[in-house]
């Protein structure tokens, strides 16, 4: 299942090996060092493709909007699946009323 971000963010970054100058909008996060972007600016403009965080050259500020963007990815799918799905679960088995013990055991 695919779930697309869709941020207005435009990040500049600097390909390594072809040192090519692009303006990336980063649309899904796949693994915590892979990303799909579509090229805004640049000579692969209106290309959608997936790739390594890596591959590209950042400045700080670049840096830190991919933090950014990683963390609400994290919070929206990750933690709110926990939230969703195994927090009601551990909220009844807390507060699960307890069977008393009978005296009249067979042995």
């Amino acid at each position: 299942m695919k779930s697309s971000l869709r941020l207005p963010i435009r990040i500049k970054a600097k390909h390594k090996l072809m040192k090519w100058d692009v303006v990336l909008n980063p649309v899904f996060f796949m693994y915590k060092n892979a990303f799909e972007v579509k090229v805004i600016e640049g000579s692969l403009s209106s290309s959608i493709f997936c790739c390594k965080i890596t591959e590209f050259e950042y400045n700080w500020y670049a840096k830190c909007q991919i933090w950014l963007i990683w963390k609400i990815y994290w919070c929206r799918n990750v933690f709110w699946r926990y939230v969703r799905y195994q927090f009601p679960y551990k909220v009844r088995m807390c507060f699960k009323t307890k069977k008393p013990v009978s005296d009249d055991l067979p042995f």
